[in-house]
C-alpha cells in the first residue's frame, strides 16, 4: 500500500513537471514568433510602423506594385508615381520620385534623415543601410549601419548596391569600389577585382559585374559556385543569396549557384532584365510582362499580370513599377 501511494505521488509530480515545461515552451514559442527576424537595429518585426498613406498600387503608370511576403508592410508600397524602386532583403523598400525625393515603406520605412536633402538620381536600399546618389555622383547614406559602414567613399558613383555588411558601387570611371566588412570571415565580398565594368550587383555574400567586353566576373563567397559564372557575354547580371543570374546578349537568361528550389532553372525566351532574391528569381520580358521561378512559399514567384518598366527583388518579395 505505501509503495502504491509513493508511486502515485511520483507520477503526479512528474505530470506537474511536464505540464510546467509545456507551458514554458509554449510561452517561449510565442515570444520567438513575435520577435523573429530582428534586424541590425535590434528591433523586432512586431515593432514596424505601418501608419500613414501606404497603399496598394492603383495600376496607373509609374505606381509601384509588390507581391510576396508582406508581414512587415514591405509589399504595401506608398501611393503615387516613382521612377525607380529598390528593396532590401525582407524588411522594406524605397522608391525615387520624379522630383528626386526618396520615400520608403515597410519596417519603420527607413526614411532618409531630414538633413539628407535631395534631389537624388538613384536609390539603393539595404539591411539597415540605404544610400541615395546625387546628380554629381556623391553619396548620402542613412540607417542603423551607418555607424559601422560610414557614409561611403567620397568619389563619384553611377550605381550602388548593398549586401551582408558590405556595399559596392560602380564609379563613373567604370571601376568598382566596395566598403564594409573586410574581416577574415568576409570571404572577400568587399574586395572587388580591378579593371572597368559596365554594371555590377551586390548579393548577400558575393558580388558580380559585367565587364566592358560582356564577360561576367564575381567575387566573395563561392560555396555554391554562385561566384563562378559561365563563360560568354552578358548584358547584365544580378547576384542573389547563393545564386546569380545574367541576361545574355541574345536576351536569354542563364543562372548559376545553388538550385534548391529551381532558382537557377529559368524559363526559355528573352528578357530585358532579371533580379534575384534569396531562393527565387524574376525577369522582365521584352513585352513588359514578368515571369518568376524558384521558391514560392510566400507567393514571391507568382507575379501579377500587366506590363512593367522595372523590377527589384528582396528575399521573399518583389516590387515593380507599372508601365
Amino acid at each position: 500500500m505505501s509503495q502504491y501511494f509513493r508511486t502515485n505521488r511520483l507520477w503526479m509530480s512528474f505530470a506537474v513537471t511536464v505540464a510546467s515545461l509545456f507551458l514554458l515552451l509554449s510561452f517561449g514559442c510565442d515570444r520567438s514568433d513575435q520577435s523573429a527576424e530582428s534586424d541590425e537595429s535590434g528591433q523586432s518585426a512586431g515593432e514596424s510602423d505601418q501608419s500613414g498613406d501606404s497603399a496598394e498600387s492603383d495600376g496607373s503608370p509609374g505606381s509601384v506594385l509588390c507581391w510576396g511576403q508582406g508581414s512587415q508592410g514591405q509589399s504595401t508600397p506608398l501611393s503615387g508615381t516613382f521612377e525607380m524602386v529598390s528593396i532590401a532583403n525582407h524588411r522594406y523598400g524605397c522608391g525615387l520620385r520624379s522630383d528626386g525625393s526618396i520615400d520608403c515603406w515597410g519596417r519603420d520605412r527607413r526614411q532618409p534623415d531630414s538633413s539628407l536633402t535631395g534631389p537624388f538620381e538613384s536609390v539603393a536600399a539595404g539591411g539597415g543601410y540605404s544610400c541615395g546618389i546625387h546628380a554629381d555622383g556623391s553619396l548620402k547614406c542613412w540607417g542603423s549601419a551607418v555607424e559601422d559602414r560610414g557614409e561611403g567613399p567620397s568619389v563619384a558613383f553611377e550605381h550602388v548596391g548593398h549586401g551582408n555588411r558590405y556595399s559596392c558601387g560602380l564609379l563613373t570611371d567604370g571601376s568598382i569600389e566596395c566598403w564594409g566588412d573586410h574581416s577574415e570571415f568576409s570571404d572577400g565580398r568587399a574586395s572587388p577585382p580591378s579593371g572597368t565594368f559596365k554594371s555590377i550587383s551586390a548579393g548577400h555574400d558575393h558580388g558580380c559585374g559585367v565587364r566592358d567586353d560582356g564577360n561576367v566576373e564575381c567575387w566573395g563567397e563561392d560555396g555554391w559556385d554562385q561566384a563562378t559564372p559561365p563563360s560568354g557575354t552578358f548584358e547584365m547580371v544580378s547576384a542573389g543569396n547563393d545564386h546569380s543570374c545574367g541576361v545574355r546578349t541574345g536576351g536569354e537568361v542563364e543562372c548559376w549557384g545553388v538550385d534548391s528550389y529551381g532558382e537557377v532553372t529559368p524559363p526559355s525566351g528573352t528578357f530585358e532584365t532579371i533580379t534575384t532574391g534569396r531562393d527565387h528569381s524574376c525577369g522582365l520580358r521584352t513585352d513588359g510582362s514578368i515571369e518568376c521561378w524558384g521558391k514560392d512559399d510566400e507567393g514571391q514567384a507568382s507575379p501579377p499580370s500587366g506590363t512593367f518598366e522595372s523590377i527589384a527583388s528582396g528575399w521573399h518579395y518583389n516590387c515593380a513599377i507599372v508601365k
